[in-house]
């Protein structure tokens, strides 16, 4: 089993209290992405040093042409922001490979598809004098699939806010009327092609019964088997657990 501690920058098979990443041989080799636009390839190892503020980690399967990846990243000089879908069916083991061209940019948005998929995401602007426009719908599978080095499409000029997937907000303890509506929502936005996260949000001492949250967790995925399946797993971030379903 290979875990990972994301902010300090660790992957390893030894690292027993981290977050667990995936099942992996002694053979296998890990691909990592990190916020700052770098990836990079490297075996399998007890415990290895990558870099801090990981996004991403995967086994990395070699000419592997399906597994699709979408990021927004920010240029570190221009400040503008750009998007790409590509590939990565070959590195170099150990060497990394800069996903924002200048080595002082930054990954704002990013997703592993293994089948291609391909999402649909909201852009919020920050409020600027004479920006009448504070919102861009992207839509991921408009966008040709080009090289992990190319510079991509541009996004915007001005500073991002923040990016949305289409997102449900739950509580630990949901009432039925509450959380039908919710599914049906849910469902609504799988049929149409987009992938959905949920949240479940914890406050207090809720926070002792986080069951409740993996049991709710269960049962979501339970009514979405039929539309979608998981692409996230349920995890905590911070005080709120989330998960993320794509369309089937």
């Amino acid at each position: 089993m290979h875990r990972v501690c994301k902010k300090e920058g660790f992957i390893g098979t030894s690292m027993r209290k981290d977050e667990f990443v995936c099942n992996c041989s002694d053979i296998d080799e890990i691909i990592v992405f990190r916020k700052d636009g770098k990836v990079v390839v490297t075996k399998v190892d007890k415990k290895t040093f990558v870099g801090k503020n990981i996004i991403h980690v995967a086994v990395f399967k070699k000419k592997d042409d399906r597994t699709t990846y979408n990021i927004i990243y920010t240029n570190g000089v221009t400040k503008n922001s750009y998007m790409k879908r590509f590939h990565i069916t070959s590195s170099t083991r150990d060497k990394e490979y800069d996903l924002t061209k200048n080595g002082k940019g930054e990954v704002i948005y990013f997703s592993a598809n293994p089948n291609g998929e391909a999402e649909k995401v909201t852009v919020h602007l920050r409020a600027l004098q004479r920006l009448k426009k504070l919102k861009i719908d992207i839509d991921f599978s408009e966008l040709a699939i080009k090289g992990k080095l190319s510079i991509g499409n541009l996004v915007c000029k001005t500073p991002i806010k923040k990016i949305e997937l289409k997102e449900i907000k739950l509580r630990p303890v949901t009432e039925v009327h509450d959380y039908t509506f919710k599914i049906k929502n849910a469902q609504k936005f799988l049929s149409k092609g987009d992938k959905v996260k949920f949240t479940i949000k914890f406050k207090g001492r809720e926070l002792q019964h986080s069951h409740l949250g993996n049991e709710l967790m269960d049962k979501i995925k339970q009514d979405m088997k039929e539309i979608g399946r998981v692409e996230l797993h349920p995890k905590f971030d911070g005080k709120q657990m989330i998960m993320v379903i794509q369309p089937l």
